[in-house]
């Protein structure tokens, strides 16, 4: 399969179109006249900038919520849970020849003599990986009928995960996204789409404010680490 087989996909594919476009716009030859020749360029940075800052957004603003779930989690109540079902899918097959795959557990879980259901794992990205080991992890910990421990929202107990708290790559994620949202405004600058100053000068700002990003963002991301 060539298109993508999930919401998450089809969102990406949305986001990078016009990056993609604008790049294919670069390629394609133009007239040698200087007047077609600038506007070329300046239709081909702006979408790229477009599909730059899209990507950037949706990056930072998932990641974010993530993050900021996962921090949440880390105060829920724990309870007993029991493996009802687990399995191991494929998770995309279209992407060459190499194979990811995911580990999927539902658990049963009683509060307050009411019986819920849960079937995330964590806050984090999904359990991805290999998939002789996650075979081996489903059997060994996550096998129908196999006693946990669940976190539960208190004001919420229908929310539930088996992991709590928040990968660090969150940080260096949230980061990334900021960094292109950064670099497609100041791309959007240069192709004439918003008011600015001149090229060589746009582009001497755009150095020095993406290593002040850089330098600001890693401070952030190790004071995240840090607190949790």
């Amino acid at each position: 399969m060539i298109w993508p087989s999930t919401p998450g996909g089809w969102w990406l594919l949305l986001t990078v179109s016009p990056l993609l476009l604008g790049i294919v716009l670069m390629l394609v030859p133009v007239s040698r006249r200087e007047s077609a020749l600038q506007t070329r360029i300046n239709l081909s940075m702006g979408l790229m900038a477009i599909g730059l800052i899209a990507l950037g957004l949706s990056l930072a603003v998932m990641e974010a919520i993530s993050l900021a779930r996962g921090q949440h989690s880390l105060g829920w109540q724990p309870v007993a849970a029991t493996v009802e079902s687990s399995r191991v899918v494929l998770v995309d097959s279209s992407r060459g020849t190499q194979r990811r795959w995911r580990l999927e557990v539902s658990y049963q879980y009683v509060h307050h003599g009411l019986a819920y259901q849960g079937s995330r794992l964590a806050f984090r990205r999904s359990r991805l990986g290999d998939r002789a080991w996650l075979r081996q992890l489903q059997r060994d910990v996550f096998f129908p009928g196999a006693r946990v421990t669940a976190w539960i929202d208190p004001d919420m107990p229908q929310q539930a995960v088996l992991e709590r708290g928040a990968s660090q790559w969150l940080s260096a994620l949230i980061a990334c996204g900021a960094l292109l949202v950064c670099a497609g405004l100041h791309l959007m600058r240069l192709a004439g789409w918003w008011p600015g100053v001149s090229v060589m000068e746009a582009w001497r700002r755009l150095c020095l404010r993406a290593a002040l990003s850089a330098a600001g963002l890693v401070l952030f991301a190790l004071a995240l680490s840090a607190a949790a």
